[in-house]
């Protein structure tokens, strides 16, 4: 009978903590570069399509579980990856990818029509 308890102790414990870590929370945080705030910050979950953006302040809200992998990116800016810990604020200072920015290209189309009389 004790052994049979104890076997039913440990698999309510054991289903208990599968229960606390699949719940999402939500987490939030700004985004800055050395000039301040940034705007518009693609904030996703990796390997899902679970996102949002950043407002015009830079402050995000994003509902996850902990583990998941928080993908931020921002055109000229390198991606960062950061996980979802025991904290509920996440704070993401993001650096300019100099490599991808190196030349624009600008291209211009003209047409000239004939004039049918």
């Amino acid at each position: 009978m004790k052994k049979q308890l104890s076997g039913i102790i440990t698999l309510f414990l054991a289903l208990l903590v599968q229960i606390s870590f699949a719940q999402d929370k939500t987490v939030s945080g700004k985004v800055t570069d050395m000039s301040g705030p940034i705007p518009g910050v693609s904030v996703l979950i990796k390997g899902t399509q679970t996102g949002t953006q950043t407002d015009f302040d830079g402050n995000y809200e994003i509902k996850a579980s902990t583990g998941a992998v928080l993908q931020f990116s921002f055109v000229g800016m390198k991606t960062v990856l950061q996980t979802v810990g025991k904290s509920n604020i996440i704070n993401v200072m993001m650096q300019e990818d100099a490599e991808n920015l190196q030349e624009v290209v600008v291209t211009a189309l003209v047409f000239q029509g004939t004039k049918n009389h």
